[in-house]
Formats: C-alpha cells, structure tokens, sequence
C-alpha cells in the first residue's frame, strides 16, 4: 500500500505543474489564434487585391494582342487611306492619269492645278484647287471623268458644267475639284 501511496504523491505533485503548462500552452494558443483572426482578413485582402491586379493585367494582354492584330489586319486599308492623300511626290501619279486621258479620244483643253500652295478649311484635310475643261465624244468624256472619279485619290467636285457643240455628238465640260493632299505636302509647303 506505501507503493501505492507514493505514487500517488508524485502523481499529486506533479499535477499543479501540469496544470501550468497546460494552461500555459492554452493561453499561447489562444493568443496564437486570436493573432491568426487579425492578420488572415489582412492577408486576404491583400492577396483578393493581387489576384484583381494579376486578372487587370491579363485582360490588359489580352487587349494588346487583340490591337495588334487588328493593327495587322486593318494594315492595307490604312495604306490606301494614305494613299488616297497625295504627297508632292506622288502627285506625278495623279498628273499622270489627265495624260492618260490625253492619250484618249479627249482633248484637255485646260488643266490646271490653281495653287502650289494646299488651303485648308476648318478640321477638314488640305486640298489643292484643280481646274479641267475636256472636249470629245460623250462616252469618252464620261470615262475620263470616271477615271478621274475612280481613282484611288480622294477628290470633291466643287464646279460641273457641261455644253455641247451644235449639230454633234462633242460634249465640253468644265469641272473645278478638290484634290486633298496628306498633310506633310500641306506642310512642306506653307
């Protein structure tokens, strides 16, 4: 029975000690957690504020790649947009079509580009004033006129007359336009 009761003595001494550190170990815990419930909402928000910067920046990339192709794809309607304002160096091309049109059964009786230097109203783009009066067949005059028309420049007919000789099938027409020009040809020339 002494067996017994010395080690239920040591048993009771050690119980007060077990119950500090249990206790000890509850309040760490406890603190730990409380710690843990301040700190995770923290964390979250930064990592929901990470995780909507990481979304922007894809959907930015997403957004680049959809320009760039559009870049690519819209290339040959910009470069005849472009080429529909003549430079000074490709205005040559536009001359060359009213020799087209001499070589014809029409007859220039007046071509004339009415300003070296381009004008420019409001937000519109520059153009140069251009005069042309063509003698010849009605049918003839027509297809000058739509070649003029159809090219790939971008003109605006300001001044259309049109006369016929008596007693034939000639037709004389008188037309003043608009031919506008890009703008480094507006500028080289102010």
């Amino acid at each position: 029975m002494e067996a017994k009761s010395t080690i239920q003595s040591k048993h009771k001494s050690h119980t007060p000690w077990m119950l500090i550190v249990c206790s000890l170990c509850t309040a760490l815990s406890l603190l730990a957690s409380l710690w843990l419930l301040t700190v995770i909402p923290t964390k979250a928000k930064s990592v929901q504020k990470l995780r909507t910067q990481g979304l922007a920046y894809q959907i930015s990339d997403q957004d680049t790649i959809l320009l760039t192709q559009s870049l690519k794809d819209s290339q040959g309607d910009r470069d005849k947009l472009i080429a529909a304002f003549p430079t000074e160096s490709t205005l040559l091309q536009f001359m060359q079509i009213i020799d087209t049109i001499k070589a014809s059964q029409v007859q220039v009786l007046r071509f004339s580009v009415d300003s070296d230097q381009p004008t420019k109203i409001g937000r519109n783009p520059s153009f140069l004033p251009v005069s042309l009066n063509i003698k010849g067949p009605q049918a003839r005059v027509v297809q000058a006129l739509q070649a003029i028309s159809q090219s790939p420049y971008f003109i605006k007919p300001v001044v259309f007359f049109q006369d016929y000789e008596p007693g034939s099938d000639t037709v004389i027409v008188t037309t003043q336009f608009h031919l506008f020009v890009s703008d480094a040809f507006a500028k080289t020339n102010r």
